[in-house]
């Protein structure tokens, strides 16, 4: 998805930096202010030339412009692009500055990562997230669908074949026009075409089970390899929790004993010494205060002795000067032993708080150390076919001999297809006695071939988008109630049924088209490839009320639920954004641009 969208001397906007998160987020802004020169930057920053040149983008008096996005692919590392556009438009780009995680990559790779990444080719992505075309007139048969598709489930074979065929034909043709007489194939002849028809079938149902097998294999290796991955992280984050603690207990040690095989004990410890510094800190202030009492009794009792003048200050009887010597020198003594001890409870109350404190630091210590959790599990399946304690494939290995078999069940298939084609050759060859109908039989035996080839084909594609189809259909009646069921091609091209008559989508309403465009949009991107954004721009425009509020709410919560995590959307509808805003705050964010002075 996209993070960030920084932009200098583009159009309207002289320095401008966007940040935008998960979910659906509308920015907002009048007609005329540039919502438009946003997504156009986007695009060509993320997309290059994939998403065509901008023209006329500099903004007056400045000699460049660029355009930096950054994007987190969907394993999670962040692609960061910037572009640099000159202001005369048939001057030479300079190469773009691109990296992955901070480190600096060719900028030839960035393409590489994108359609990697995405399962998708730039061209196609960009038309998919990022039309630029006004979403009430774009056809949805423009999309690419057919090509991406035919790339995507392998099928190019029998687009390749079916060009071979084209060749055949013409050259039948020319055979027609030479050709007089033939002659009928023999049992023999026709008993070995439909062995090789059965060959050719089985040898079609093995190859779709080895690919079959080889994409369980491929995908329990990836499910092992993530789990190791996982499994080296907590090891590392094991260890070096392990070698903190042993760290703590020795640095623990004058104070309290740790145990750094039960990390579980640690903090129950330390707060145990800690609760005890803190009752011996309180019992010794206690005797200081009553310490201090006795101090200052005894200063009071010499100091009413003093003023005594020869009397007892208790009983007023006469005191002999021996006895008030003796009085005096037993309340020095008993004064010095008293400011002796509180010296000692001083110092050893020192100590103390010196011990508090360290214990005090190493309980912060403890639970700042960055636990590892619970250790990964193993949630890969594996038998005695996929466990090799020699030598194990790697991913691209597997990956290599998955599309080794895709290609082994399309060869295959084609195999059963013209092995049919000839058993059919063989057996109008067998019914005509002329050489001209027997020519006239191949070639329409291989025109038949190409339309089967074709048909196959459509086939194919049409079988893997029926899920998209069917969940079009479904969020098109939930959108546009009671006006007919939808039909989706592989070519992208859609119709809805009326009154028994499919009407195709040129003749659609503006809102219809409106709605369909967003629809297929959303579904393809989530069927077909691994990209995890769409924009759209003024997508709300021309629909009436209701429909408005429909489309804005299957914009808004389109990015909450899939592998769709951040639509998108410029518009002039504040209120009507700000009102999904506050129903949905978590998901639903709003953004406001203005353009530069001057």
């Amino acid at each position: 998805m996209i993070r960030r969208l920084s932009l200098k001397n583009w159009r309207n906007y002289e320095d401008i930096d966007l940040k935008f998160e998960p979910g659906t987020t509308f920015i907002v802004a009048p007609n005329g202010i540039g919502k438009t020169s946003l997504m156009e930057a986007a695009a060509w920053a993320i997309f290059g030339e994939s998403g065509q040149r901008p023209s006329s983008a500099v903004r007056i008096g400045a000699p460049s412009a660029t355009a930096t996005a950054e994007v987190e692919l969907p394993d999670q590392r962040i692609l960061t692009i910037t572009r640099t556009l000159p202001k005369k438009s048939a001057a030479a780009l300079s190469p773009p500055a691109a990296h992955i995680d901070g480190k600096k990559i060719e900028a030839a790779l960035a393409a590489d990562e994108i359609r990697r990444s995405y399962a998708a080719d730039p061209a196609f992505l960009v038309r998919l997230t990022m039309s630029r075309q006004h979403i009430d007139a774009t056809d949805p048969a423009e999309f690419g669908l057919h090509e991406h598709l035919c790339r995507f489930f392998g099928v190019e074979a029998l687009l390749r074949a079916g060009e071979s065929l084209d060749q055949r034909i013409k050259s039948q043709e020319k055979k027609i026009r030479a050709a007089r007489q033939g002659s009928p194939a023999d049992a023999s002849k026709l008993s070995a075409l439909r062995d090789r028809v059965s060959a050719h079938e089985e040898a079609a149902r093995d190859a779709a089970v080895a690919h079959e097998r080889a994409s369980e294999i491929l995908n329990m290796a990836r499910e092992k390899e993530r789990y190791l991955t996982h499994l080296r992280e907590w090891q590392e984050k094991a260890t070096s929790y392990s070698q903190a603690l042993a760290e703590l207990a020795s640095a623990a040690a004058p104070d309290v004993a740790l145990d750094p095989q039960h990390p579980e004990t640690s903090e129950t410890a330390l707060s145990t010494a800690a609760n005890s510094i803190q009752l011996d800190l309180e019992a010794l202030r206690v005797r200081q205060a009553h310490l201090a009492g006795r101090s200052s009794a005894i200063a009071q009792h010499s100091s009413e002795l003093q003023e005594a003048h020869g009397d007892c200050p208790v009983c007023r009887r006469p005191l002999d000067a021996e006895t008030v010597r003796l009085a005096r020198s037993a309340h020095e003594d008993e004064l010095t032993r008293v400011r002796a001890e509180m010296e000692r409870l001083h110092r050893h109350e020192a100590e103390l708080v010196v011990r508090q404190l360290r214990v005090r630091g190493l309980i912060q210590t403890f639970r700042e150390l960055p636990h590892p959790g619970p250790k990964p599990t193993d949630a890969s399946t594996t038998d005695a076919s996929t466990t090799n304690t020699v030598t194990q494939p790697s991913l691209d290995e597997l990956d290599a001999e998955l599309r080794m078999a895709l290609e082994q069940v399309v060869s295959c298939r084609a195999a059963v297809a013209t092995s049919e084609n000839e058993l059919n050759a063989a057996l109008a060859e067998d019914r005509a006695h002329a050489q001209l109908q027997r020519l006239y039989a191949q070639e329409a035996v291989l025109r038949a071939s190409r339309d089967a080839i074709s048909a196959a084909t459509s086939q194919l594609l049409n079988d893997t988008i029926q899920p998209l189809a069917r969940e079009v259909d479904a969020r098109w009646g939930q959108v546009f109630p009671q006006r007919g069921r939808l039909r989706t091609v592989s070519t992208g091209a859609v119709s809805r049924e009326i009154a028994g008559e499919q009407l195709p989508d040129s003749a659609f309403s503006t809102g219809e088209r409106t709605g369909l465009v967003i629809l297929l949009r959303l579904l393809v991107l989530e069927s077909a490839t691994n990209a995890n954004f769409c924009w759209f721009d003024e997508p709300l425009e021309h629909l009436d009320p209701d429909a408005r509020r429909q489309v804005a709410g299957i914009l808004a919560r389109s990015s909450s639920a899939g592998h769709l995590r951040q639509i998108v959307v410029t518009t002039y509808e504040e209120p009507l954004a700000r009102r999904l805003q506050e129903r949905d705050p978590r998901n639903v964010r709003l953004v406001y641009v203005r353009p530069s002075p001057g």
